[in-house]
């Protein structure tokens, strides 16, 4: 039979030749002998491949290609299912057109599966109601009725799909359709749609029995309305604690009482067929490299790729991020692999679950200069090695519940088996916590059974305690499971802990403006002082004024500061006062562009850039433990969980201390920076710190230790 990286394929063919012996002609076809199901265990639908469960690691490949961006060449369509399987993946999503021929063929021949859907088939109009248009119904059909010839024979072909996305229910002419193609192939699982098979008000939920779920089983005549569910998920712009809470909480679904797995239904596949959003910028310094190699930037975007190479290069230079990314190359990996940790994370997820049948990333080769795991050139845009970790067919999935709280925290973590390689039995669970310089703190056995068969995903225990987090930095917990002196299968997990109450040096008088009055309790909380609040009566003149060494600018109305306290404020920091922004940085900077207010730099706009945003740090003493030179990763998730933004306000004089990158943009803005003024200096903000300052969440701590590395290290 043909298989997953078990390619066997087979030719039929047929020779026709006249009685007198003048005509002759011969037709061959190749095929491979697979059968593909829906079937069912313990009242779970599950997927099936000759016979054995099969859990779907898929990716969305949007299917552009370098110079000419529409077609593939042999060698560029092998290396893009090369790579595929690297990562470790088993499947194929094709959405934006019907597969090129040379792309099915390496498919088959390599042995990865692959979706179709007929491209163009989804015709609605601008409010999403179907276009009536004759002429264009026609031509769908068409397209898909050669889609189907075409490929009916091809192995790899594991489901037919009609739409993606469309709230409408199948009108008559998509059923009249459905039944044209079971004509042609009803060997295969056939989805009308996905991506809209729930309830079209909030909460979204799955809508257990909608025209929207029509599919059909291989070889039955039935249209079911119930039994697969097709949910995507988008804008996630990196991994956070909520995405896994609990046993019962770790599905990113609605949750009710506690719960998010209760609308995810045994007696149905689950299809995870979209998960993400565009996310990750494309390898330009590997595009570069590619483009100078040809010799000529004639192609497809090339231009494009070199413009935004150059503008990411200046970067570099004129912010001082070079000692953290050599090259620009460093850069877009380092915000790549943010993307695939969060993708191997939630592929875990769904493998631990045991109920989840299949995975797919959404997003490669996208046409533009965004994308997810890997460009239109197949440069992975991040590290492989963790996505191909979390494929692997065997290894403990270590879950801590939280992964950054601040010293002091009891950890709690759950430790489940990925299980793939029919490993069953009674077996020894080894569990051991390492301090951040590699002490071991915590280990215990115990004795545990595991399942095996089709049981890929099975809890061996659950509410871990660990000893409470004492030390500042990195801790790892890891996990084997050995049989006498042999280890059969590992995992890890790792926290960080956040040490913000020791006092590294805080001094001087400090005033604040903070009608939330965050900054006073936290204060308080870590270091015992209340600052005073600055009033225009507090302003004297000359050798009477009073003097401070820091003012903290929290949540305000600045139009009324800047009417009664602005001037004070600057003539502070023109004396030598550091100036703390954590509010309204856009209408400050603003303020700063003004010739004739206390120019400090020269602003030109903000920009809001949501889910798409990607926050990234280089080394500064404002950072003084915490992590450098990196995208910012689950460390830092409160920042990256809120709609990010950045000012535009030039690097050169100024240090960045936190840049923002987008996937669709050229320009890198600044999120945090701190500004040289007269003897003083200004640190301003545009990151989510005001809620989490005053949060009890654990992992609002990073948040409260960058705020107090600005008071401490700010002269530094």
């Amino acid at each position: 039979p043909w298989g997953i990286l078990e390619p066997h394929l087979y030719v039929a063919s047929v020779t026709f030749t006249s009685t007198d012996g003048t005509c002759k002609d011969t037709m061959g076809k190749r095929f491979g002998f697979r059968w593909f199901d829906i079937g069912e265990k313990n009242g779970d639908q599950r997927l099936y491949l000759n016979g054995k469960r099969i859990f779907i690691r898929g990716c969305k490949n949007r299917t552009f290609w370098p110079s000419n961006g529409m077609y593939a060449s042999p060698e560029w369509a092998k290396r893009d299912v090369e790579l595929v399987i690297a990562m470790g993946y088993n499947a194929i999503k094709v959405t934006n057109a019907i597969a090129p021929p040379n792309y099915v063929k390496y498919c088959e021949e390599l042995g990865v599966l692959y979706t179709g859907r007929s491209s163009g088939y989804r015709i609605n109009d601008s409010e999403g109601k179907p276009i009536q248009d004759p002429f264009t119904r026609t031509l769908r059909r068409e397209n898909l009725m050669r889609f189907v010839k075409r490929d009916r024979s091809c192995p790899s072909l594991f489901f037919w799909s009609l739409k993606g996305e469309d709230s409408n229910p199948p009108d008559e002419d998509d059923l009249r359709n459905m039944e044209k193609v079971r004509e042609l192939d009803n060997t295969r699982i056939f989805v009308y749609n996905g991506g809209r098979d729930r309830t079209k008000k909030a909460p979204y939920i799955n809508d257990p029995d909608s025209p929207a779920k029509s599919f059909y089983k291989p070889l039955d005549p039935k249209r079911y309305t119930h039994g697969w569910w097709d949910m995507h998920h988008w804008g996630h712009a990196g991994y956070r604690d909520d995405y896994y809470m609990n046993p019962r909480n770790y599905l990113r679904l609605n949750i009710v009482d506690g719960d998010s797995t209760y609308q995810v239904l045994k007696d149905e596949v689950i299809y995870y067929g979209e998960d993400g959003s565009f996310g990750s910028m494309v390898r330009l310094g590997k595009i570069k490299e590619q483009i100078d190699r040809q010799g000529s930037s004639d192609g497809w975007r090339e231009k494009e790729f070199l413009d935004w190479h150059k503008s990411y290069d200046t970067f570099l230079d004129e912010a001082g991020f070079r000692t953290s990314f050599p090259a620009v190359d460093n850069l877009t990996k380092a915000l790549g692999t943010n993307l695939f940790y969060f993708h191997g994370r939630t592929l875990e997820n769904c493998r631990i679950s045991n109920i989840i049948d299949a995975y797919i990333i959404n997003g490669a080769a996208s046409g533009a200069t965004h994308t997810d795991i890997f460009d239109i050139y197949r440069n992975p845009t991040g590290d492989p090695a963790i996505l191909s970790y979390y494929c692997q067919p065997l290894y403990i999935a270590v879950k801590l519940r939280e992964k950054v709280m601040p010293v002091g925290v009891i950890p709690v973590a759950d430790i489940y088996i990925v299980n793939e390689s029919n490993l069953k039995g009674k077996h020894t669970l080894e569990l051991e916590f390492h301090d951040p310089e590699g002490n071991t703190v915590f280990s215990k056995s115990y004795q545990v059974r595991i399942l095996g068969g089709e049981e890929y995903g099975q809890l061996l225990l659950e509410g871990v305690s660990l000893p409470p987090v004492e030390k500042h930095g990195h801790y790892s917990l890891t996990a084997r499971i050995v049989e006498k002196k042999d280890v059969l299968c590992t995992g890890f997990d790792d926290l960080f802990a956040i040490d913000y109450m020791t006092d590294h040096g805080l001094t001087g008088r400090g005033a604040v403006i903070d009608t939330s009055g965050v900054i006073n309790s936290l204060l308080r909380e870590a270091r015992g002082i209340t600052l005073t609040e600055f009033t225009p009566v507090q302003q004297q003149t000359g050798a009477d004024r009073q003097k401070y060494d820091y003012i903290v600018i929290g949540a305000h109305d600045f139009r009324q500061v800047r009417r009664t306290v602005y001037s004070p404020i600057m003539e502070q920091v023109l004396d030598g006062a550091t100036l703390i922004i954590l509010d309204n940085a856009d209408e400050w900077a603003e303020q700063w562009d003004d010739v004739y207010s206390y120019q400090a730099i020269q602003y030109t706009g903000s920009a809001r850039w949501g889910n798409r945003g990607r926050l990234f740090v280089g080394k500064s003493t404002l950072l003084t433990d915490l992590p450098t030179s990196q995208a910012m990763s689950w460390e830092y998730q409160v920042f990256y969980r809120s709609n990010v933004w950045g000012l535009n306000i030039g690097r050169i004089g100024n240090e960045t201390i936190v840049a923002l990158a987008a996937e669709h943009r050229r320009d890198i803005l600044t999120a945090v920076a701190k500004i040289p003024f007269g003897n003083g200096r200004i640190i301003m903000s545009t990151l989510n710190m005001l809620p989490n300052l005053g949060s009890q969440r654990p992992q609002s701590a990073i948040a409260k230790k960058l705020f107090l590395n600005f008071l401490e290290y700010a002269k530094k």
